[in-house]
């Protein structure tokens, strides 16, 4: 009776061992998955915080074109800034905060080829008034858009930059939610807005040369106006409910917008960049942030998966590491290169030099000074009593 009971007492002794190893090799895994999501997720965090990095240092350089009197919108003006260096990467040494320069000098960043595309086609002697209306409404959205993101990047810009390295992805996400609503109204007003193209006439006959458009009181041309008018207003509703299409040209072109922010080339240590090299530099230059999140997140996860013991020993580990008893070299500083004194976080003024030659956007302006992708009556009407003085 007694050699049953203890035969008993084994196998129950073996099924807890058996247990308690498949328990913890279950607990293993799910520590090993949940420590490479949260790795690869702020790993991805850190990446998209250096473009939002990048992007902050493209808003003080204010190089974006946001005037629709300059190029690319039109060629008879040119956007004007004056190059500057921009602190980038800062650091502290002695208690004097240092950092490197980064620039983004005008003829590295004049290509947009959406833009340009649309201004040639403008330019053309045969251009036609109709496709110049869908013109128009594309060209304010993107004024708009990149206005928006050029203020939203110098304010982001004055916040130190380990905290849009941590929080920017975040608050791009925010602020870009809000423009895609904003930006559907401003697609609806644009719509209507820019309807006075169907009313105009091109009077360049030529095969050369530029258009020259000018209105007309002809019958023929009001009353095609005017049908025009009637079908966009019942295309506006047919767009907006039944083929949904225009709630989505907002997002697509605040997409490019971003898309083209982040291919901008800048300067750095004499070398021409991009906003990889950037997103590489969070690694390398603010490393103990890096490392120090991770380790955070990974203590955390330890907890969870494998337990108080477990956790604990990850905690002595990092502090035998951090004070270099265990010698790995993730919390301790680079030695940079290439540093010197901030400069002024002030964003750079821009000009418009326009030609004083006849365009097609200042007569509109002039016939109509209600025309003109969104500017306001008042200063319209002042531009107006400059030209007839």
């Amino acid at each position: 009776m007694s050699s049953t009971n203890d035969t008993s007492a084994i196998d129950e002794k073996k099924d807890e061992d058996t247990e308690f190893e498949d328990n913890f090799g279950k607990d293993i895994g799910k520590f090993l998955v949940s420590l490479l999501a949260i790795v690869a997720i702020l790993c991805l965090n850190f990446s998209m915080g250096g473009c939002v990095l990048y992007g902050s240092k493209i808003g003080q350089a204010n190089v974006l074109p946001t005037d629709e009197n300059c190029m690319p919108y039109e060629s008879n003006g040119t956007q004007s800034t004056k190059e500057i260096q921009i602190n980038i990467f800062e650091t502290s040494i002695k208690g004097q905060t240092l950092s490197q320069k980064i620039s983004f000098p005008s003829e590295k960043n004049n290509k947009f080829t959406i833009l340009d595309m649309l201004r040639e086609y403008k330019q053309k002697s045969n251009s036609n008034s109709l496709i110049n209306y869908f013109i128009s409404i594309i060209e304010g959205l993107f004024v708009f858009n990149f206005s928006s993101l050029n203020t939203f990047f110098n304010l982001l810009n004055q916040i130190p930059e380990s905290l849009i390295i941590i929080f920017g992805p975040t608050i791009l996400m925010f602020y870009t939610s809000i423009l895609i609503f904003v930006d559907f109204f401003y697609v609806i007003y644009l719509w209507f807005y820019q309807m006075s193209w169907f009313f105009l006439v091109n009077t360049n006959t030529g095969d050369t040369g530029k258009p020259k458009w000018q209105s007309t009181l002809a019958p023929a041309k009001l009353f095609t106006g005017c049908l025009l008018v009637f079908l966009f207003s019942i295309l506006f509703w047919v767009g907006l409910l039944v083929i949904p299409f225009i709630p989505f040209i907002a997002p697509i072109v605040m997409l490019i917008c971003i898309f083209t922010i982040f291919s901008f080339k800048g300067v750095m240590n004499n070398n021409v960049v991009s906003v990889s090299a950037v997103i590489a530099g969070i690694f390398k230059y603010n490393k103990i942030i890096v490392a120090s999140i991770i380790t955070f997140f990974v203590i955390l996860c330890a907890f969870a998966n494998l337990g108080g013991l477990a956790g604990g020993i990850s905690i002595l580990v990092v502090c035998l590491i951090y004070f270099g008893i265990i010698s790995i070299d993730i919390f301790n500083p680079i030695n940079e290169e290439n540093l010197s004194k901030l400069v002024s976080y002030d964003q750079v003024k821009k000009t418009c030099k326009i030609s004083k030659v006849f365009e097609m956007k200042s007569f509109i302006n002039s016939f109509m000074p209600w025309s003109g992708g969104g500017k306001k009556l008042t200063r319209e009407i002042k531009k107006i009593g400059t030209k007839l003085k």
